[in-house]
């Protein structure tokens, strides 16, 4: 199974924006799986984060979809790998 992995720090919107199209337009995922690693380093970009995750996920429910917090970034890729 192919795996794309999308890192976000701070841009819940812009996220939300790639995940959309990517979602909407990318032709053949239907055997990918589409993994988040994301930092909010703040209490508002992480609402904004859990908000984008809830709406994507409610509508994209075929999709495997996956959302991780970084804690540590090298230790948390490997972990996707």
């Amino acid at each position: 199974m192919d795996t794309v992995i999308i890192f976000s720090r701070d841009r819940p919107l812009q996220l939300h924006c790639t995940l959309q199209t990517l979602l909407d337009q990318g032709c053949g995922l239907a055997d990918v799986s589409i993994q988040v690693l994301f930092r909010a380093t703040d209490d508002v970009y992480g609402r904004q984060y859990r908000e984008v995750f809830t709406e994507l996920s409610r509508l994209h429910q075929d999709c495997r979809l996956l959302f991780l917090e970084e804690q540590t970034f090298a230790e948390d890729l490997a972990a996707y790998l």
